[in-house]
């Protein structure tokens, strides 16, 4: 069997052709900026029995004047570090007792969300945690719409102490 010319100059120039090398996975870096919001409520030094709910209002930076701006909240028994924020916008498991949730703050008079912060919480039966202990209720805002081409993932945290009894 006898090759056409197209086939073997076809085939040459496919053999020419570089390789495809899979494409690098890209590791966003996480930047934790001084800025953040404010937890008004609860207000810090607060006392908050297990199964009670409590008043819940944060007031977010707006660091990037973004339309909406995402929040997790956290209770942990220590402050939260810039090293346990992940790339998700997540606190690092092991680091925080009780995840509250995700929620979506509207800004520039917009309508509340869909998923917006309840006006309140309840604070979570914490087994293994004794009463009287000193807790820090974390608000990790996302800052999606800051950072250039996407190079990085900005994000500021605030915690306010609570005493859970």
């Amino acid at each position: 069997m006898r090759l056409s010319a197209f086939t073997t100059i076809f085939a040459a120039l496919l053999s020419a052709l570089p390789m495809a090398r899979p494409a690098a996975v890209e590791r966003r870096q996480v930047i934790v900026w001084p800025a953040h919001g404010t937890t008004i409520s609860p207000a810090n030094g607060s006392t908050i029995a297990a199964g009670d709910s409590f008043q819940f209002l944060y007031k977010d930076s707006n660091f990037c004047e973004s339309d909406v701006v995402t929040v997790a909240v956290y209770l942990s028994q220590t402050p939260p570090a810039n090293s346990d924020v992940m790339a998700n916008g997540r606190l690092a498991d092991g680091t925080f007792e009780y995840y509250f949730g995700d929620y979506t703050i509207s800004n520039f008079g917009l309508p509340p969300s869909s998923n917006a912060p309840p006006s309140s919480l309840t604070m979570p039966v914490l087994e293994g945690t004794a009463a009287n202990t000193t807790l820090y209720f974390s608000v990790l805002e996302d800052f999606t719409d800051c950072p250039p081409n996407g190079q990085s993932t900005w994000f500021g945290i605030e915690a306010t102490t609570v005493l859970y009894v």
